[in-house]
């Protein structure tokens, strides 16, 4: 029987100057989408639902505490067979004052940025769709 479908969360998170925090994931060729440009988050734990999953994640990735988490998309990513559970938050960390704990370093981007970005499409898309979601 074929293994079902991952469960993730991301988080599209924006500072006050609207740039949206990006970290460089590890360009290991044993993991998916090696050397891509990702957004805090990742895989469910068993039973656990999407919106305690991304602050969870979010605590182990960069160890802040976001508040005000609000539920964007839900979208299924097929190259990886994974649902993922996408939502948007306010941030106030400078980068430097983030301690990424995973990948090879953070960075904030501006919307013009995020279009060339070498990242999963489905982000773009998520941020284009909703950014008058994200951004008020």
């Amino acid at each position: 029987m074929g293994q079902g479908k991952l469960k993730a969360s991301k988080i599209i998170l924006v500072n006050s100057e609207n740039k949206f925090l990006f970290y460089l994931r590890d360009n290991k060729p044993q993991i998916c989408y090696p050397g891509y440009w990702d957004l805090i988050g990742g895989e469910a734990e068993k039973g656990e639902n999407a919106l305690d999953c991304v602050k969870r994640e979010i605590i182990e990735e960069i160890g802040i505490t976001i508040t005000d988490i609000e539920f964007i998309e839900r979208v299924y990513e097929p190259e990886v067979n994974t649902e993922l559970s996408i939502f948007s938050g306010k941030i106030d960390a400078k980068v430097e004052e983030i301690y990424l704990r995973e990948g090879q370093r953070a960075e904030y981007f501006s919307l013009e940025q995020i279009r060339g970005l070498h990242t999963v499409e489905i982000f773009k898309k998520a941020i284009l769709g909703s950014l008058e979601k994200i951004l008020r």
